[in-house]
């Protein structure tokens, strides 16, 4: 459904309690407009910052709220996601947790993690942080190393699923490395026998 219909459902679904509403409803079409026409970073940060600045509770809005945590810089994800779930209905409260601490942040019993109370996280890893010997070290390693390796990062993100879930039912979407950002063997290494991209 396009942004114009989504306006028109719902200016013509919502039984406007307060003279308020045609007017928070007119800023809700002003920042879908604005959001149609961003093209650069620095548009959706003012999207957002529109967004932000209003509490949007006359009109029928999903109000959420989503937890980032990870060993990478995640702050340049927040406007894009709160104005892109502004599109769809939903007003996103947006929490960065401190950086490089998800493990305790997902831990600890008393975290601000724990405080946001988050609908939904989202854990984005970065390999050389989970899994180093297999980063730097594939070289090094025989065959059986890199298989215990491979066995203890997994472990390690099993703990963590398991100690968030141990807190909240809340979905987790764990954002992993797919490959090395700079491969062992080098620019052959897809083409090796030994190759480090085909483990992982």
């Amino acid at each position: 459904m396009g942004k114009d219909q989504n306006r028109v459902g719902l200016a013509a679904s919502d039984d406007p309690p307060s003279s308020e509403v045609p007017d928070e409803l007119e800023q809700r079409n002003g920042v879908l407009e604005a959001l149609e026409g961003a093209t650069k970073y620095s548009d959706y940060i003012r999207v957002a910052r529109r967004i932000r600045g209003r509490t949007w509770n006359r009109l029928p809005l999903a109000q959420r709220k989503l937890a980032l945590l990870g060993s990478c810089t995640l702050d340049p994800l927040k406007p894009y996601l709160e104005a892109l779930a502004f599109s769809w209905n939903v007003v996103l409260e947006v929490e960065l947790m401190p950086y490089n601490q998800y493990a305790q942040q997902i831990c600890g019993s008393q975290t601000r993690l724990w405080e946001f109370a988050p609908d939904a996280a989202l854990l984005a890893v970065r390999l050389e942080d989970v899994a180093p010997d297999l980063y730097a070290r594939w070289g090094a390693l025989s065959a059986a190393e890199r298989d215990d390796h491979a066995a203890s990062y997994a472990m390690t993100l099993g703990r963590l699923l398991d100690e968030f879930r141990a807190h909240s039912a809340a979905p987790l979407v764990m954002l992993l490395p797919g490959r090395p950002a700079v491969m062992d063997l080098g620019l052959g290494d897809e083409a090796h026998g030994d190759s480090q991209v085909a483990f992982f």
